[in-house]
């Protein structure tokens, strides 16, 4: 895995954003994960919607092609780690993940 993509890459992805499309779809699928972390927010946007079947059926064949990052208390120590660092260090606007 050398790329992990976050909730709104993939709803920016699948509601059809050319620029966000064209960043992800030169990767290799075998370079790519997904967290679980990220399928629940993902899930949690679609129950958003007036039909969530719809979205979610377009969810489960778009992440069927990756990989899933389980996660365990060391890989969910080292994101804590990594946050805080970056947050020191980083505006709030970039942190939060401006696509």
């Amino acid at each position: 895995m050398k790329y992990l993509l976050d909730a709104d890459w993939i709803i920016h992805l699948l509601a059809g954003r050319k620029d966000v499309a064209a960043r992800i779809h030169h990767l290799e699928p075998a370079d790519i994960a997904i967290s679980l972390v990220t399928i629940a927010e993902v899930y949690e946007e679609a129950f958003t919607y007036a039909n969530p079947e719809a979205h979610l059926h377009t969810f489960r064949q778009f992440v069927s092609n990756f990989q899933l990052l389980n996660l365990n208390l060391p890989i969910m120590e080292q994101f804590a780690e990594i946050r805080a660092y970056l947050r020191r260090r980083m505006p709030y606007r970039i942190l939060c993940n401006e696509v």
